[in-house]
């Protein structure tokens, strides 16, 4: 089999998000053009949904080596920067992307999501507006708009922008679970876990949408399905500080002390300076009659941040 017969078998399984089989034909392709930086760039695809990233990192430099000015290898390159929590390389890659391709309306959206992280929402918004300029109903950046005029506290605009999204996906599980948590801000709770179920029916290897749907159910005293929905999250991602923290609470909530202590422990081990767990571990040495303890955890919490808000973390 020739190497552009292999890439495109490959391309074909990648498509259809069948990774394992897709992954030793981009090898062989390699193998056989280890110039081709069309292989290297989509195995490093392949491992970024893999989540490892240091490789699809390696792969995307050899690839952006050979083929320094292709927009598509940029903009992943910047994706895998972004969730590594390099924000500010991540929208120098970006940048480049654009700048070869200016309506490239997903690297306009990630631009924004890697602003969001660097704490300049309205410059996020205004990049996600400019993604919708030249595609008015791309959902990636429609799911964006609403994740960010929530965050800005203009709830209504953001739930419009989520419903645009659904109209054109009405499965798409990402602007599912982020309206879910909007409602549930909104004290909507029942409409919110409508959506994140629906979300969880569509990809229920979904971490994120697990604890979230635990998150709701705390809300509708469901305690004991909230503690279901948080062990989901932690089998699909066992170092997820936020669900052991959530769990925690919701242990607490029916007087597992003991237990609640336990989850804020592993939430910490992950996340040393998690105020939530901290404030949490206070709470469960206090019904433990630990109280020096609980003060030294009160502390440390108000020290990370002296603001300090919720016990829920999402």
């Amino acid at each position: 089999m020739s190497e552009g017969e292999l890439l495109n078998r490959a391309l074909a399984f990648h498509r259809q998000g069948r990774l394992a089989d897709a992954e030793p034909l981009y090898l062989a392709a390699i193998k056989a053009a280890p110039q081709d930086a069309a292989a290297l760039h989509l195995l490093g695809v392949v491992r970024a949904q893999q989540a490892r990233n240091r490789e699809a990192l390696e792969l995307m430099t050899a690839a952006l080596k050979l083929k320094p000015d292709a927009p598509e290898i940029l903009s992943n390159y910047g994706n895998v920067l972004k969730t590594e929590g390099r924000a500010a390389e991540a929208l120098a890659s970006f940048d480049r992307a654009i700048a070869l391709k200016p309506d490239y309306a997903a690297a306009w959206t990630r631009r924004g999501q890697a602003l969001h992280d660097l704490g300049r929402l309205p410059e996020a918004l205004e990049s996600v507006d400019r993604a919708l300029a030249f595609n008015a109903n791309h959902v990636e950046s429609l799911n964006a708009r609403g994740a960010l005029l929530s965050e800005l506290g203009r709830p209504d605009e953001a739930l419009a922008a989520y419903d645009q999204a659904l109209r054109q996906a009405p499965d798409f599980p990402d602007t599912l679970n982020n309206r879910a948590l909007l409602l549930k801000g909104l004290r909507r709770p029942e409409e919110a876990l409508a959506n994140v179920e629906r979300a969880l029916t569509v990809d229920p290897g979904m971490a994120e949408a697990w604890n979230n749907r635990g998150i709701i159910l705390f809300d509708l005293k469901r305690m004991a399905e909230a503690i279901g929905s948080y062990d989901r999250a932690l089998a699909l991602r066992p170092d997820y500080a936020e669900a052991f923290n959530n769990r925690a609470v919701a242990k607490a909530g029916l007087k597992r002390f003991a237990d609640s202590l336990a989850d804020c422990d592993q939430a910490l081990a992950f996340k040393p300076d998690f105020a939530d767990a901290l404030y949490n571990r206070g709470n469960a040495l206090t019904e433990l009659s630990r109280p020096q303890e609980a003060l030294a955890d009160y502390e440390r919490a108000l020290a990370i941040d002296p603001n300090h808000p919720s016990a829920l973390s999402g």
